[in-house]
């Protein structure tokens, strides 16, 4: 009898250590799809810093642009083409959806009454 309870005391720290195991390799296959998980978002992030750098790029060229237009634009004689520029200029250089204040529509009127017509 005693043998008997030796071997099931035995198969018992069998199964014992065989779930110990698998808990371990569970945690560590845990560990390592959350990396993984971590991994994926970081290079997520770090496309999206670079698409975000570009559109940044660009808009401060489209602003480059139109400062240009604008300045062009005092020198020659359509007043009203260069208030539609000053305008744009400015709010771009504020962001696409800010108003323009009144000190910035003052300076633009204060331009264009010094072209030469």
């Amino acid at each position: 009898m005693e043998i008997f309870y030796a071997i099931c005391f035995f198969v018992f720290l069998l199964v014992l250590i065989g779930k110990k195991q698998k808990e371990k390799e569970d945690r560590e296959l845990q560990q390592r799809v959350e990396a993984a998980k971590k991994a994926q978002v970081q290079k997520e992030i770090n496309r999206l810093n670079q698409e975000y750098e570009v559109l940044l790029t660009q808009y401060a060229e489209l602003i480059e642009q139109t400062k240009v237009k604008y300045y062009l634009a005092l020198q020659g004689k359509d007043k009203a083409e260069a208030l539609r520029l000053g305008r744009e200029y400015y709010r771009l250089k504020k962001w696409p959806d800010e108003q323009i204040t009144a000190y910035e529509e003052a300076a633009i009127a204060n331009d264009i009454n010094t072209m030469k017509v």
